[in-house]
């Protein structure tokens, strides 16, 4: 099975669960019709705190996947994780050991003969989230405003990398779609 064939059949795993979940009551809106009462403000109190950014745990290269994708993984004969990669990546000056040199994770799964997919994952300052999106964007990537936050993605085709910056981490996938697993899994899991 390809790689791109086996983040597709992941994600529509994922996605089948996430839809035999819904429930068909949570189809439906409300609609107000008569206008609104005046209602008071609440007054801010000593009390009120503003709201605290959301802290992600420490992830391994295991931890950070859903199970469902872990299993399909697993399932497939020959492929592993790529004890090299970080390495590999280091030779050929990629930013993408940033992820690593942040104290976050780098990973690839893949076959003897073929690289599967890959992805990282650390936390990233506010400055340092600035640098990455001005180099990705320097190099032709387009941003988009998604519920997590900035999805960076290359509109070439044919090279899928893609990145979410959030609220003090960023993320990576060289995969769109695998992308999407792997940051809501991370969100999901907090």
């Amino acid at each position: 099975m390809s790689s791109r064939h086996l983040a597709t059949a992941a994600a529509a795993l994922v996605v089948l669960a996430a839809l035999t979940a819904c429930s068909p009551s949570s189809a439906g809106t409300v609609v107000q019709t008569t206008a609104p009462t005046a209602t008071p403000t609440a007054t801010p109190t000593a009390t009120d705190e503003p709201a605290e950014p959301i802290t992600l745990p420490d992830y391994t290269c295991e931890t950070l996947l859903p199970d469902v994708i872990l299993d399909e993984f697993s399932k497939t004969k020959g492929f592993d994780l790529k004890d090299d990669f970080v390495d590999r990546m280091r030779a050929l000056g990629s930013n993408l050991v940033t992820f690593v040199d942040e104290g976050g994770i780098l990973c690839q799964w893949g076959t003897a003969d073929k690289d599967g997919v890959s992805y990282g994952f650390s936390p990233i300052s506010s400055d340092d989230s600035d640098a990455q999106r001005l180099a990705l964007k320097t190099d032709g990537f387009t941003e988009t405003a998604n519920d997590y936050g900035v999805l960076v993605t290359n509109p070439d085709k044919d090279i899928t990398d893609t990145y979410q910056f959030t609220d003090g981490y960023w993320f990576y996938a060289s995969d769109g779609d695998f992308l999407t697993q792997v940051v809501e899994n991370a969100y999901s899991s907090q």
